[in-house]
């Protein structure tokens, strides 16, 4: 199967539009690299993969759904419209992970029981 087919599966499966899936892709793929290489979502390695990931993906796209000569502008802005779908959560995150961290970590027990262990331990 290739690439365009398992795309068009993945749509017919969610019932999600393409514009939608580039969206949930590109968070599923931040979060899953941010857990695979157990990185925060503050650092630029996470963001980094899914933005090769959109680029190889408008590639393919390019290389394999060739739009007559006439539509070929119109091709490139649909390209750039997934590249910006795809990036924009992702780059939301990495910003807001970096600006403001305490976003991301749980609140301190408010009893301070994780505090009392950590200095007994």
């Amino acid at each position: 199967m290739i690439w365009l087919d398992i795309k068009n599966a993945i749509e017919a499966a969610t019932g999600l539009d393409k514009d939608a899936l580039h969206i949930h892709g590109a968070i599923l793929a931040q979060l899953g690299f941010a857990f695979l290489f157990r990185r925060s979502l503050a650092s630029f390695i996470p963001w980094l993969l899914v933005l090769v990931l959109a680029l190889a993906n408008e590639a393919h796209d390019l290389w394999i759904e060739i739009w007559p000569e006439v539509d070929r502008d119109r091709q490139w802005g649909e390209g750039m419209r997934d590249l910006w779908n795809s990036m924009f959560a992702p780059s939301l995150l990495l910003v807001a992970a970096r600006l403001r961290p305490r976003l991301f970590v749980s609140p301190a027990d408010p009893s301070g029981a994780r505090d009392e262990t950590r200095q007994k331990g």
